[in-house]
């Protein structure tokens, strides 16, 4: 569970669900994830680019708070437990394969606009 910049909350865990509320927590909106997987963890950057990670080794991003994502492209997916933002801007990945650095990690059409 996390907020977004916009100060959206935002919560996922088991077949890849995740559920986004604009309004602290008085209404839900189911967001599609295209995953059948668990979430496992996310964040947020520090360009307001929302990133979640799956246990099959999926990176989902969204540029609209939340409201939508698409799938990063990885080199080597790994089962992922828990990622951050490196102060260059990298994405370090941590997982049952260890440590996975992912340099310019979002591309330009991932996950809506706002």
């Amino acid at each position: 569970v996390f907020n977004t910049p916009e100060e959206a909350v935002l919560i996922f865990g088991l077949r890849g669900n995740a559920f986004r509320s604009g309004d602290r927590g008085e209404s839900w909106q189911r967001i599609e994830t295209g995953v059948p997987v668990s979430v496992t963890a996310g964040t947020v950057l520090a360009d307001g680019t929302v990133v979640l990670t799956t246990q099959a080794g999926v990176v989902l991003a969204s540029r609209d708070q939340g409201k939508s994502f698409a799938p990063i492209p990885l080199e080597a997916p790994s089962p992922f437990a828990d990622l951050t933002q490196a102060a260059d801007g990298s994405l370090v990945l941590v997982g049952l394969r260890g440590v996975t650095r992912v340099a310019n990690p979002i591309p330009a059409e991932a996950g809506g606009r706002e």
